[in-house]
């Protein structure tokens, strides 16, 4: 069932808005570095930060404090490229790179396959489990962010404000994970989120930084890889030759829509 912007009034309903605002596109997109590549590829995985080392140091300020050591989160974006995103995302010194694969194939592959190393050795189980010494996982969700106007204390998404809704307490504690300040809404970001919750007597040491998600062989042979806008010819062709061997077939590339306009981020 549809919804319009004008019509959200409770956190349910944005929450709902911006779950479906996140299936109109049927692509997922992630901007990475050349190493980060080779171990989703090599370990079949990816990986989801937990949400108190993310790099918006703000937004540990909303949401529920007690849930941010709980929720672990993979970014995504919008399919049209901004140089903002090649210049923020991946190491000065890295090779950047930006990736989609099809979010159905995404979502059946990770659904029930979350695990505490990149080996893929130690699985979370389900939240039925509950056995000592385990940390168990309620599920997943992707959904779009929406944004808070610092000033104003307006809700946003896609730069146009919801009239009949306030950020208030409840709907800020309610959208643990996906809310935001403004000053980031120019990466119109999709979030998949995954809440793991952790033994009460874990100390935050003991804590994973990150949880991985297993991938299909499926999801690996539909990746679409797109190169920086100031790759040369030569590195390209040297990647293309190390991630197909990798994949074990051959991926997908294109150039960057800007390419050869941009110097070196």
């Amino acid at each position: 069932m549809n919804i319009n912007k004008g019509d959200v009034k409770t956190y349910e309903e944005l929450q709902r808005y911006l779950q479906e605002k996140s299936r109109i596109s049927d692509r997922l997109y992630h901007y990475t570095t050349f190493d980060s590549l080779i171990c989703i590829i090599k370990n079949r995985c990816v990986r989801l930060s937990r949400m108190d080392l993310m790099n918006d140091k703000a937004e540990q300020t909303l949401g529920r404090q007690d849930q941010h050591l709980k929720n672990y989160i993979m970014s995504f974006t919008r399919d049209k490229e901004y140089v903002s995103m090649w210049a923020m995302y991946g190491k000065p010194s890295g090779i950047k790179i930006r990736i989609d694969f099809p979010r159905a194939t995404f979502e059946n592959a990770i659904k029930n396959h979350f695990y505490e190393d990149a080996a893929l050795k130690r699985k979370i189980p389900l939240e039925s489990d509950t056995s000592p010494g385990s940390f168990y996982k309620k599920g997943f969700l992707i959904s779009d962010v929406v944004y808070l106007d610092k000033a104003s204390k307006e809700l946003r998404h896609n730069e146009k404000k919801f009239l009949s809704i306030t950020a208030d307490r409840t709907v800020i504690d309610e959208m643990t994970g996906f809310i935001k300040y403004d000053a980031w809404e120019f990466e119109r970001e999709t979030r998949l989120r995954a809440l793991i919750h952790h033994e009460p007597t874990k100390s935050l040491m003991d804590i994973p930084k990150w949880v991985f998600a297993k991938i299909s062989e499926d999801l690996i042979r539909d990746l679409h890889i797109t190169f920086n806008p100031w790759m040369s010819a030569e590195m390209k062709e040297e990647i293309r030759k190390s991630l197909n061997s990798l994949a074990g077939s051959h991926l997908s590339y294109d150039n960057s829509q800007n390419d050869g306009e941009i110097s070196e981020l």
